[in-house]
């Protein structure tokens, strides 16, 4: 299967020159405060447009009443300029708008796909010693024990590589939304597709861990305002580590979510219903290669 490639493009940097595609990502995944206006957005189609062969995906986060409202004139304004727009959506209330009115071309982005993308799951899959010796250990109220441990069951593997939409009836039920397309995490435990019907995106190397509802404050404490909050200023991007000994990889926190890196394609890529792989602009793969 060909394998399409993209470029997730940051917006907010304004940067003249576009990376040459054939098919560029912009908006944001995971803040509404975060999408660009619709005089920004214009000012980027039009940029993009006199690319070769560019084709344009824009991605929105879960939103608001407002923000949805916010977000359906962001469309309606692209499609006077796009007649092929697709649009990324992690807010099931703009796939019912989108899917019954038939406006543009819906997708189900990883935020609604659920993935379990907890990194520490990747350690059910070590089957070497670590995974299988036995280990002391003490319980909370003084007692201590020894921990025999078990891998898990092929079953429960399977589990953790699934995703919710490769059943009948949810592929039934998306293509009621005109909904043929959903976006995955290249999760480190891997990924497993049985069915047809569905084809599917792949994000390398960005796995969105978790969504917070806003940015931490100074030192990355919650209990204090951010520096940026989310609606009020935009934000850098910047990226903050959160790393943690008990963690198999290093988080890094974006904006309002948490990631973790993963490089390596999975094995069973090709036979995959995977025809679509995106980059992020600012990684050290250079989008489109």
């Amino acid at each position: 299967m060909a394998i399409e490639k993209a470029c997730w493009y940051e917006w907010r940097r304004n940067e003249r020159d576009l990376p040459i595609n054939e098919r560029i990502y912009f908006g944001h995944e995971t803040c509404e405060h975060l999408l660009p206006s619709n005089s920004q957005a214009l000012d980027f189609v039009e940029r993009a447009l006199d690319l070769p062969k560019t084709k344009i995906s824009l991605v929105t986060p879960f939103l608001s009443q407002q923000g949805l409202r916010n977000t359906q004139a962001l469309i309606d304004c692209l499609l006077v300029r796009l007649e092929d727009l697709e649009v990324v959506c992690s807010d099931w209330g703009l796939v019912y708008h989108l899917g019954t009115h038939r406006l543009a071309t819906p997708v189900l982005g990883r935020v609604l796909a659920a993935q379990a993308t907890d990194p520490r799951i990747h350690r059910i899959y070590n089957h070497g010693r670590s995974a299988t010796a036995d280990r002391k250990i003490r319980h909370t109220d003084g007692p201590s024990c020894v921990l025999n441990p078990h891998l898990p069951p092929i079953a429960l593997q399977n589990h953790y590589r699934s995703v919710w939409m490769d059943k009948p009836e949810a592929i039934d039920f998306l293509s009621q939304y005109n909904i043929n397309r959903c976006e995955l995490n290249n999760v480190a435990q891997g990924v497993e597709l049985f069915l047809p019907g569905l084809r599917y995106t792949l994000h390398v190397s960005e796995i969105l861990v978790a969504v917070m509802r806003r940015c931490p404050g100074k030192n990355e404490n919650f209990n204090l305002e951010p520096d940026c909050p989310c609606g009020h200023l935009p934000s850098s991007g910047k990226r903050i580590d959160w790393n943690h000994s008990t963690l198999p990889h290093d988080l890094f926190r974006q904006d309002n979510a948490l990631y973790y890196r993963n490089d390596d394609l999975p094995k069973n890529l090709a036979a995959l219903p995977v025809d679509r792989i995106v980059y992020k602009r600012n990684q050290d793969v250079i989008c489109g290669q």
